[in-house]
Order: structure tokens, then C-alpha cells, then sequence
């Protein structure tokens, strides 16, 4: 049987669900591809037939290499046909039974490769839905999966659909999950007997060593006589250090004196009753001081008296006390601070005057 009069089908090699797969020679280069049939397509509609094509070419875009690259699609007699490369190598299903199968760090190099393949693939929109142990080959040292696609391909045959599984992340789980169970299956494979015969590793018998001979007990060194009229120095002695007491094994710990821990601090702070604030002393005016002579008394007295009825342009700069009467410094002193205070100094030297007189 013959497809498009130049593929050549040869002996099957599994069937699974409503898809074929052969091996096939390309009669016009000579060179062996596979061969996948869709026997739906003698019944499929139109639309159908048109969905499964505009699949199969967004199919040929991928390329890894653990991913069959497709050749060709369409439909021939009525049978839907996808033509790739040709299948090489083992199935990792029948290396599982074998001796002389690669060895197990072999086969696991693999399987990131094949991971890579499977996310290519999910990205552009197809998932396998049957992926397995026979239907990843090693073939030149990487795995190569064959089938991927073919479910979504029959499906389109079957509904008439063109649909693509992007962000179905249920079927891109099972795929993942069924790589999983190759590599654990690769694993206890390789656990359970080695991968050839040259791999055992024989260890040489054990053999008891001699007895050692028993130590040789040292010599003490005989004590050397002073010499005559030698002067020996004797250390002070110093009063021993207490030792710490201990408690006996099992027995109750003694009483272990330490500062509380910052947090424990804190929170003794944070627990202390807060004594209310105290109110701010109200501020007076210090006295002049005592041995003043008489004018500058009146003259100090003067300036309280002002201060006391202007406190905003009040600023004792003869006592240098600086500030005001309960705010801050502030400016010199008004024009009518001024003459106020030269008025008070002048009417007191003149009482000065008069009663000294």
C-alpha cells in the first residue's frame, strides 16, 4: 500500500485508539520514515478534514530534538496520513528488560532533555495523553517521543474542532506525571540489578590484621638532686577561686542569677504602673540680688514691672538672665520699652537726690 503514490508502507508497529503507525520508505529520496494513518477520515466531514490538516501543519512547526520532526500531511483515499521521521532506536520499555541496557546515569542524562521536548510542545498548544515507556526511544543518547500530537489530531477527526490545549494545565500535568513515572521506573530498574556485567564491582576479601603488640609502658625520669647552696624560688600562693556549685545529676538546678533578657525587660516596662505627670513650676522673676546699689534695684524693679505688662518685648540684659518670663529670648527691647525704662531710672535717681539732700 502506497501513500500519494511515493510512501510506501511496510510492516505495522502499533495501534492504538483509531491511529496507525507503520514503517514506510519515501521512494522518491530512499530514505525510511514512519507512517502515521487516521482510518476516521473516511467518515469525517468536511470541516473536520479541514481542522485535522491546519493542525498538522502547526505540528510541522516544532522542532527538538526529542520530538519527531512531521514531513507531510493530508488526507489520500480517504485516510487521514501524517508522515514523519523515521522512528530510531529502543523503546525505553524493552531497555528496561535488558542486561547489556546504558547504565543508569545514562538513562537519566535523558530525561531533561525529553522535559525540554514536552515544553516546547505545551507551549504551542498539544500534549501525548498517552505517554509511556514504549513510546520514548533512546536513540543516539537522548530520548525521542513519539506520538505527540496524534491525540489531538484524531480529536479534530472526531468533533470537527480545531483546538489547541493551551494553559490545560490537567493535560500538561498527566504528561508530566508519566515522565516522573518513567524516571522512577528507570530507577528501580538500575537499584534492582546492575547494567552489565562489567559494572559489578568485586571487593576483596577482608583479612583480619595482626594483633598489636602492647604498648611499652614509659619510664619515669629519676628526679634530679638541686644543686648545693642553690637558691629555689617558691611561688606565692594564691587564694584558691570557689568553685561553682553544682548540682547533682538528676537533682534540681541552683538558683542561676542573671540580668532578665532585653524582651523580658521590656515587658516589665511595659506592665509598671505610669506615675501621672507633674505640672511645670510656674516661673517668677528672680529677686535682684542683696548689695545692689539703690539705682540699680530700682532700675531691675522697673524692668520687672514692665516685664510683667509686656512680657513680649521683656529681655533682662543687665542681670544676663536672657529670657523672658516663660517663652523663649526674644527680640531687643521696643521704643517704648525704652524710654519707660529711662523714665523709671531718671525719677528714681531724682528721689535719690532729693532725700539725700
Amino acid at each position: 500500500m502506497s501513500i500519494e503514490n511515493r510512501y510506501e508502507l511496510g510492516p505495522r508497529l502499533w495501534t492504538e485508539g483509531g491511529v496507525e503507525a507503520y514503517v514506510a520508505l519515501d521512494t522518491d529520496s530512499g530514505e525510511p520514515v514512519s507512517a502515521f494513518l487516521f482510518p476516521r477520515a473516511r467518515t469525517a466531514a468536511p470541516h473536520a478534514l479541514a481542522a485535522f490538516q491546519q493542525l498538522g501543519r502547526r505540528l510541522s512547526t516544532l522542532s527538538h530534538p526529542s520530538l519527531l520532526e512531521v514531513l507531510s500531511i493530508g488526507v489520500a483515499d480517504g485516510v487521514g496520513y501524517l508522515i514523519a521521521a523515521d522512528i530510531e532506536g529502543t523503546p525505553f520499555a524493552r531497555l528496561l528488560e535488558r542486561a547489556d541496557r546504558p547504565s543508569l546515569g545514562q538513562l537519566l542524562e535523558t530525561v531533561p532533555g525529553l522535559l525540554d521536548g514536552l515544553a516546547l510542545g505545551h507551549a504551542a498548544g498539544f500534549h501525548h495523553g498517552k505517554l509511556g515507556a514504549e513510546r520514548v526511544y533512546l536513540s543516539e543518547g537522548h530520548a525521542v517521543l513519539v506520538g505527540f500530537g496524534l491525540v489531538q489530531l484524531e480529536r479534530a477527526l472526531e468533533y470537527g474542532a480545531y483546538q489547541l490545549d493551551l494553559g490545560n494545565e490537567d493535560r500538561v500535568g498527566r504528561d508530566r506525571a508519566a515522565v516522573a513515572a518513567l524516571s522512577g521506573a528507570l530507577v528501580a530498574s538500575g537499584a534492582a540489578r546492575p547494567s552489565s556485567p562489567a559494572a559489578r564491582v568485586t571487593k576483596p576479601p577482608v583479612v583480619a590484621a595482626a594483633p598489636a603488640a602492647p604498648p611499652t609502658p614509659a619510664l619515669a625520669p629519676a628526679p634530679v638532686a638541686p644543686p648545693p647552696h642553690a637558691a629555689v624560688a617558691v611561688a606565692p600562693r594564691v587564694a584558691a577561686v570557689p568553685a561553682r556549685a553544682q548540682a547533682p545529676i538528676g537533682g534540681p538546678r541552683p538558683p542561676a542569677s542573671r540580668a532578665p533578657l532585653p524582651v523580658q525587660r521590656a515587658a516589665s516596662l511595659a506592665l509598671a504602673p505610669v506615675a501621672p505627670p507633674r505640672a511645670p513650676a510656674p516661673r517668677t522673676a528672680p529677686p535682684p540680688p542683696v548689695g545692689m546699689p539703690m539705682v540699680q534695684r530700682a532700675a531691675i524693679g522697673a524692668a520687672q514691672a514692665q516685664a510683667k505688662r509686656f512680657p513680649a518685648d521683656f529681655e533682662d540684659e543687665t542681670t544676663g538672665y536672657g529670657r523672658r518670663f516663660g517663652a523663649a529670648p526674644s527680640a531687643p527691647w521696643s521704643m517704648s520699652a525704652q524710654l519707660l525704662a529711662i523714665c523709671s531710672v531718671t525719677l528714681a535717681m531724682a528721689i535719690l537726690i532729693l532725700t539725700t539732700a
